[in-house]
């Protein structure tokens, strides 16, 4: 599974959750996720404080933002670390190892 493909599965699980408790993953929670990523990866020169309050998690992704597919796969894994200990997600192992060839 590419970057691409893992987050839109991602993306489906956080909407389940979302239709099972609002509040699971509202932008408190989303916020800290957000910035797991930014800072778990090094990326505060990519995104500034500003830009990672008005933008949701999703975007981080962003081609426009030239990340190199190494870097967006370190992100994906920060995601999925920080989406675990931040809500009550529970992703099947197609998502926990999406990089195991």
């Amino acid at each position: 599974m590419n970057v691409d493909e893992v987050i839109a599965k991602i993306g489906e699980v956080i909407e389940k959750l979302l239709e099972e408790d609002q509040d699971a993953f509202g932008w408190d929670i989303e916020n800290k996720v957000k910035k797991d990523i930014v800072e778990l990866d090094k990326l505060e020169n990519v995104f500034s404080d500003e830009v990672i309050d008005q933008i949701y998690w999703y975007e981080l992704f962003d081609k426009k933002y030239k990340l190199d597919e190494s870097k967006r796969s370190d992100m994906v894994n920060t995601l999925i670390y920080s989406l675990r200990t931040h809500t009550p997600i529970e992703f099947e192992d197609e998502i926990l190892q999406w990089d195991v060839e």
